[in-house]
């Protein structure tokens, strides 16, 4: 993840592509483009990713155009159990529980009780339609 921006070259190219087909970059950093909060529920263990999420949910920033929250999303299941994360040690050896907790969380009674009430879904179609790309440049995630 974030290959795509991990260099100064990689950068330049993905933002010209990014331009000319009038495409949003979600850079999976502090990053950003459009000056969202940057959340992710990656590292957090499965035992207590829901409750982190829902700490993550209570805590939205106000002073944030968007707020993002990167998942991962998938059912357990037996190709789901062979994949192996390479990227971290963490990850290897059970990725689908993990895509299989955030799963859960999204399905929850809990978030789906705070969409439309505390925040809206949106995606970065709706973004651009908001801000624009002209001047979508590198620039810090709100707090």
């Amino acid at each position: 993840m974030g290959i795509a921006l991990s260099t100064p070259e990689l950068r330049s190219l993905t933002e010209k592509l990014a331009k000319k087909y009038k495409l949003a970059i979600s850079p999976l950093s502090e990053v950003t483009y459009f000056g969202e909060a940057y959340n992710d529920m990656w590292g957090e263990p499965v035992a207590s990713k829901n409750e982190a999420f829902m700490e993550v949910l209570e805590k939205l920033s106000l002073n944030a155009p968007a707020n993002m929250v990167i998942l991962h999303i998938a059912h357990a299941t037996p190709e789901m159990d062979a994949m192996t994360d390479m990227n971290s040690s963490m990850m290897s050896s059970n990725a689908s529980s993990h895509r299989q907790a955030e799963l859960n969380m999204v399905l929850s009674k809990g978030f789906q009780n705070m969409v439309g009430k505390k925040f809206e879904l949106v995606t970065y179609r709706d973004l651009i339609k908001q801000f624009g790309l002209k001047n979508s440049k590198p620039i810090p995630a709100a707090k």
